[in-house]
């Protein structure tokens, strides 16, 4: 049986979520390791393909997905990681997980506006082809797709605001288990019995969370050369966010 590839999305500049990322890759069956977009000078044993940063860190991700899903070495299903999803226990295989209805995540209140508002764009869309009532599909945790099925979805991105991971979803039928968001901060409880952990910069560097995935792989993958610093240092980094009209970044020819 041919294992799926790991496909990353990554933006430029030092990442140390990455490198504890990669680290968890033992706890999943996968094939080759790919990135897409820019990856740190410590990274090894992995294909990295640079793409062209374009203008806000949702357009430069979606970018990177469909160069992903365009180049022919990847394999036809693979496993769509950002760089900030750690798999905290070990999995056979991924499972297919949703966070139920698109509706009700909305109505639960529990995302910040621009999220909900995205949220509520891409249940519009998906109501116009005819998908009376979508699954949600960011819970920041890996996904299994197609390179097909990811590029029909994207075709449908008019703007960035749609999320590219629920159409996939909805449009594939993948169907799935319902499971919670995996993104933990700093008001959220019982996140070391989670098979899998999202973070962002500021809980990763600082917040009990991040000295929790760090202490759990202590140990280097085959993906990393250097070893991290003695103490992470601040990176400084624009937050993503939807409405984001970006930064200035350093281009990397397509």
């Amino acid at each position: 049986m041919t294992l799926p590839d790991v496909v990353y999305v990554v933006r430029p500049g030092p990442n140390e979520e990455l490198r504890y990322s990669l680290r968890s890759l033992r706890n999943l069956p996968h094939g080759k390791v790919w990135i897409f977009g820019a990856a740190p000078n410590w990274v090894t044993g992995v294909e990295v393909v640079s793409v062209k940063i374009r203008p806000g860190g949702h357009r430069s991700a979606k970018a990177n997905i469909k160069a992903a899903c365009e180049h022919p070495d990847v394999s036809e299903e693979f496993i769509y990681f950002n760089d900030d999803f750690f798999v905290m226990q070990p999995h056979d295989s991924l499972p297919v997980m949703h966070r139920g209805t698109l509706a009700e995540v909305i109505d639960s209140k529990k995302m910040v506006n621009s999220y909900t508002r995205a949220s509520r764009q891409t249940l519009e869309l998906l109501k116009k082809q005819g998908i009376a009532e979508p699954l949600m599909y960011d819970l920041h945790a890996p996904l299994t797709v197609t390179k097909a099925g990811m590029l029909e979805a994207l075709a449908l991105c008019s703007t960035i605001m749609y999320q590219e991971r629920t159409i996939y979803g909805n449009l594939a039928a993948v169907g799935g288990e319902k499971r919670r968001n995996y993104k933990a901060g700093r008001t959220h409880a019982g996140w070391k019995s989670w098979p899998f952990l999202s973070t962002n910069d500021n809980s990763f560097r600082s917040l009990p969370i991040g000295q929790y995935i760090r202490s759990q792989y202590p140990t280097p993958s085959p993906y990393e050369t250097d070893p991290p610093p003695a103490k992470a240092a601040r990176e400084p980094r624009t937050p993503v966010r939807y409405h984001s009209v970006g930064h200035r970044v350093r281009a990397i020819a397509a």
